[in-house]
């Protein structure tokens, strides 16, 4: 069986893309700009990825695994005050068939998550991760990196990358073909928002190369934290560059709508590519994104009930990868 790295995909296609995220142009330009630059604030965001293999040759049993992997949902919520340094992440998250809930707690280099995949709640300290490996059983589809010999990589992408792939995706999008198309009235949590919408539109000549530097920031960004299994990670992005190669983008569009204080308050991504059946593409037959992002009650103050932390109640990294494995069925 070909075995290509379908999750990583997923992420280097969602990272890009979610975090990229008069005259029309200068409208657009004001407002992304102004919105980039929001201090605290309400986010509401649902994403669904769906992907299509190509299976003919494959057992009943491998189609039934694979058929796992063809539909991912995200949706939750995102509270954060950057002069207090403090954030809330609700997620919500279906994959593999299985839901998972998660709160994801930031305060002042601190993280606490939330979930009932572990029996206490998890203290992350910003330097926990440097030295964190993934519990024995936490396996990728097909035995991604496994396969190639890369064994319990970092596969967490620092915010270095992050700020670098949201300002790349920005400025693309500051590039594209933008377009006023009139004024709605926009349903909002607080409520009806007059807002103006715009579309931009990107060629798949801009796009294929966008999704390269991606890859490219996302593999300096993984090598950096692993260099013993950098080898093998130039394998694995190096199969990833020849998907990009081949693949044509089918479709992309994004649609921004902008309230009367010139803050982006909605925005949606249209995405969708395709892979020949050859070598170069594996599994994939096809990578469609569908996202809505949703924000408000900018710059007024945004109140997190951050849990108790105490010794009875949480548990470490550390403690984690002591125990080996995640609870059973997880992954």
């Amino acid at each position: 069986m070909k075995r290509v790295p379908v999750l990583l995909l997923v992420v280097v296609l969602l990272t890009g893309i979610l975090t990229g995220c008069g005259n029309p142009v200068e409208s657009f330009n004001k407002a992304s700009e102004k919105t980039e630059r929001v201090n605290s604030a309400k986010v509401k965001f649902s994403s669904n990825v769906n992907i299509e293999f190509y299976e003919d040759s494959f057992t009943a049993e491998e189609k039934k695994e694979l058929g796992k992997y063809k539909k991912v949902t995200v949706q939750g919520e995102y509270y954060f005050d950057k002069s207090k340094k403090e954030n809330l992440n609700k997620i919500n998250f279906n994959l593999a068939g299985k839901g998972v809930d998660l709160k994801i707690y930031g305060r002042k280099g601190e993280t606490y998550i939330v979930t009932p995949l572990l029996p206490k709640i998890l203290v992350i300290k910003e330097d926990d991760l440097k030295s964190f490996k993934m519990p024995g059983n936490v396996k990728m589809p097909f035995g991604f990196l496994d396969a190639s010999g890369t064994k319990n990589p970092d596969v967490f992408i620092s915010k270095e990358a992050v700020g670098k792939l949201s300002k790349y995706w920005i400025n693309l999008l500051k590039k594209g073909n933008i377009a006023r198309l009139g004024n709605i009235i926009l349903s909002t949590p607080d409520g009806d928002v007059k807002a103006r919408k715009f579309n931009i539109s990107l060629k798949e000549e801009h796009l294929k190369p966008a999704l390269k530097e991606s890859l490219d920031i996302l593999r300096e960004d993984m090598i950096s934290k692993n260099p013993k299994n950098a080898k093998n990670l130039e394998k694995v992005f190096a199969q990833l560059e020849k998907m990009m190669d081949s693949a044509k983008i089918e479709k992309f569009l994004y649609e921004a709508y902008i309230d009367r204080d010139d803050y982006i308050v909605e925005d949606t991504v249209n995405l969708k590519i395709s892979f020949p059946e050859d070598k170069s593409s594996g599994l994939v037959k096809s990578f469609e994104l569908e996202t809505t992002s949703t924000m408000w009650d900018m710059e007024k103050p945004v109140t997190i009930d951050f849990p108790a932390i105490n010794k009875q109640n949480s548990m470490t990294l550390d403690e984690l990868q002591k125990r080996g494995e995640f609870p059973e069925g997880v992954f």
